[in-house]
């Protein structure tokens, strides 16, 4: 549902939405409190479906895949979801609400590299390993596959939360809406080469687009990037593996990270990482010691303190 910014706060079901948080294509988010408005009002971020889509039912079922799929993801890496139903005709989802920016805020307002980097990727690694190894509520193994893992999908608290989010068109097995064969979704840049082409996809190509997340953090570079309408040239061009090391652009940082990224950065997904948690294992091990989970969440915070000093 679409309000303007004049009519809010206005009452949602039970839900009272207070601002407008962000929109796209199939819907948009708000600020909203559970109940009244007061000084100790539980907040949540409500997204709400467009009422263009009303009659839709195959977008209608891919919104409520979406609450589906995040009411299966309890980890402190993934946005919770709380909630999902209909009020007056209009369907909306109610998450967590994560008070923080997401990553591609912060890396628009950070020149070069992120200091809290492998902090962050800790944390998306963290929480796509346990989202490719989820199981549903009979203990079926759900081989969820996110498709769009960007910095946009990323949100980091103040606090120095990392939380993945918008699982909208990720696949799973227990979902009544998945996309048609051949059909491309997901942000281009992030994309693995079969993703690209409308081919199979599975955990490896999220690994694919962590690689590409990290690599981003890591050096404050983009890979290089064939701008083309051309699906299959970009894909070629990915397959081709053409892309500097880390060590090359920080040499300060060593060797650690290369043969990492080389592997989930392969064009082949066979050679990649078989899922998030192997990722992340990996990553830890090019660590000189494993960071407490306080320290993570300290130097993350400190990082967003730092750049939104007068948000936070």
């Amino acid at each position: 549902m679409i309000w303007r910014k004049e009519e809010l706060p206005i009452e949602f079901g039970r839900y009272h939405l207070l601002r407008h948080l962000g929109r796209g294509g199939m819907a948009e988010v708000h600020l909203a409190t559970i109940g009244p408005v007061g000084p100790y009002a539980k907040v949540a971020a409500v997204k709400t479906l467009h009422p263009q889509h009303r009659d839709n039912e195959r977008i209608r079922r891919f919104f409520a895949d979406e609450a589906t799929i995040g009411n299966q993801l309890y980890h402190p890496n993934i946005v919770q979801t709380h909630e999902y139903g209909t009020v007056e005709g209009v369907d909306f989802i109610a998450f967590e609400y994560v008070h923080g920016k997401s990553l591609a805020e912060l890396e628009a307002e950070t020149t070069g590299h992120i200091d809290s980097a492998v902090h962050i990727a800790l944390g998306l690694c963290a929480g796509m390993g346990f989202a490719h190894r989820s199981v549903d509520a009979l203990g079926n193994p759900m081989n969820l596959i996110h498709r769009d893992i960007s910095p946009k999908n990323v949100l980091l608290s103040y606090e120095g939360q990392v939380k993945i989010a918008d699982f909208g068109i990720a696949r799973a097995d227990n979902r009544n809406s998945n996309t048609k064969t051949g059909e491309v979704k997901g942000t281009i840049r992030y994309m693995a080469p079969e993703q690209l082409c409308g081919g199979k996809v599975s955990a490896r190509t999220d690994v694919y687009a962590l690689g590409v997340t990290i690599f981003e953090l890591l050096t404050g570079r983009r890979l290089p990037y064939v701008k083309s309408d051309d699906y299959f040239e970009i894909a070629k061009h990915k397959m081709e593996g053409k892309f500097p090391k880390v060590s090359e652009l920080r040499p300060e940082l060593g060797t650690r990270y290369d043969k990492l990224l080389n592997d989930a950065l392969a064009g082949d997904p066979a050679q990649r990482p078989a899922d998030g948690e192997v990722l992340y294992s990996r990553l830890l091990a090019s660590l000189d010691e494993v960071p407490d989970p306080l320290s993570i969440s300290q130097a993350i915070s400190t990082t967003m303190k730092s750049v939104f000093p007068t948000e936070a």
